[in-house]
């Protein structure tokens, strides 16, 4: 169709889509400019860019988002809908909030500590910019980085039955990375579990250019894309577990399932020296 569609197609160098909105791939969909979109407005040889953002309904049109017109596109929660098996309509009966933002600044610790303040610096004296991961894309870190643009960014998400009848969900983080789980056993009522992150954000090379080989030794599971829950009857460990796809690291990781203190960090690393995943070939504990 004549819509603009946000990221129609991603090459090897991204900044096409931002550098080119508005002209055709192949002759097929329009781009616009990277962190809008035009999803749900009227059909347009021009495509709108920068396309309005709202989180209202504005009034029924037809084509791709009715009903509802043009709404923001992604979100930095997770919610939870109740289906009318008669109507068929949705009714939202829980939202996660901010809690994909706050847990990251209580999970980073030292290196966004302080970096609400007006320094610019962490607790460390380190720069905010370039040490604080929070809504950051790389690694190493870019404070802020996607904050305009869905921050975190919820990717996947999947549910499982444990043995005792708990249902969880899990929901991973493309951008920042990092699992996030719910105990849904009342949809209405979640509660949160754990925020997960197997991450190296490689702080000890902010002065230097990563190559492309640093950033598939070091940075681990960045970027989750899908997920699979197995439940114990299934696994061969005779545990639950929850096997994450992460495309961009090229990394298929098992997690096992299991009941544990409250995680005093969100588990990732500020560089290869302080980070257990890395094995001493790498530098690594």
């Amino acid at each position: 169709d004549d819509h603009c569609h946000e990221y129609s197609f991603k090459t090897d160098k991204w900044k096409w889509a931002t550098k080119n909105f508005h002209a055709d791939y192949n002759g097929d969909k329009k781009f616009v400019k990277e962190g809008y979109a035009n999803w749900g407005g009227p059909k347009s040889s021009a495509c709108v860019s920068p396309a309005p953002y709202t989180n209202a309904e504005l009034a029924s049109v037809a084509g791709p988002g009715s009903t509802g017109g043009t709404i923001t596109v992604g979100g930095r929660s997770f919610s939870i809908f109740k289906l009318n098996p008669t109507t068929g309509e949705l009714t939202m009966v829980w939202d996660s909030g901010s809690i994909m933002e706050t847990m990251q600044v209580d999970g980073l610790k030292a290196l966004c500590s302080g970096c609400d303040g007006s320094t610019g610096k962490n607790s460390e004296g380190k720069s905010c910019k370039d040490y604080c991961p929070f809504n950051s894309d790389d690694s190493p870190p870019k404070m802020d980085d996607r904050s305009d643009a869905k921050g975190p960014e919820p990717e996947c998400v999947t549910t499982g039955v444990m043995s005792d009848g708990t249902r969880l969900a899990f929901v991973g983080m493309e951008r920042t990375g990092g699992v996030l789980t719910y105990d849904i056993s009342d949809p209405t009522k979640p509660v949160y579990q754990d925020y997960f992150n197997v991450r190296n954000w490689m702080t000890d090379k902010v002065d230097t250019d990563p190559s492309d080989s640093d950033l598939g030794d070091f940075m681990l599971n960045d970027g989750p894309e899908s997920m699979a829950f197995v439940s114990a009857a299934e696994s061969p460990i005779g545990k639950e577990l929850l096997v994450v796809a992460t495309p961009l690291a090229g990394r298929i990781t098992t997690y096992i399932i299991e009941a544990g203190t409250k995680r005093t960090d969100d588990g990732s690393c500020k560089d290869a020296a302080t980070c257990p995943y890395l094995p001493k070939s790498k530098g690594g504990l």
